[in-house]
């Protein structure tokens, strides 16, 4: 048979497809204890567990404390049941941690259910929908904001 859907070719477009319907990108900086990342294409659920991992390698591999995620321009939601298992799944270290997410104001309902689950198991993990807020509220001073700028893309 001839048909596209039988060829090889078109299973690896396919996978493609998909794969970059599912993609996400990195932005970091840091200096000295923050870390401000930055996220765009897929988020919410559907790749919550592997940004969340990401970002935790970063705050390992940087050994900081402070960290901004601004999350305003990627795309998806957080859902109710997958937030919650997603926070009782956080290793317990990062409770040490400061985390301030930026992002929509359309997603405040959703986001204040993850905010309390999260503050409630004693992470601090707070959102935010204004970058300055954050900033403020992680002691973050505006000689402290970062000039690097490194990149990962999935």
């Amino acid at each position: 048979m001839n048909s596209l859907f039988y060829s090889k070719s078109a299973y690896t477009l396919l996978d493609n497809l998909a794969l970059r319907a599912l993609s996400y990108k990195i932005n970091y900086k840091v200096k000295g204890d923050y870390l401000k990342v930055h996220i765009t294409g897929v988020g919410g659920n559907k790749n919550l567990g592997k940004i969340s991992a990401d970002v935790r390698e970063l705050v390992n591999k940087y050994s900081v404390s402070r960290v901004l995620v601004d999350s305003s321009q990627s795309e998806g939601k957080l859902g109710i049941f997958e937030s919650l298992d997603h926070i009782d799944n956080y290793p317990p270290e990062m409770r040490n941690g400061k985390y301030a997410i930026l992002s929509k104001p359309e997603d405040k309902q959703q986001n204040s259910f993850f905010e309390n689950a999260a503050v409630n198991r004693g992470y601090q993990i707070y959102f935010f929908y204004d970058e300055k807020e954050a900033l403020k509220w992680l002691n973050v001073a505006e000689d402290e904001v970062p000039d690097m700028v490194l990149e990962k893309e999935y």
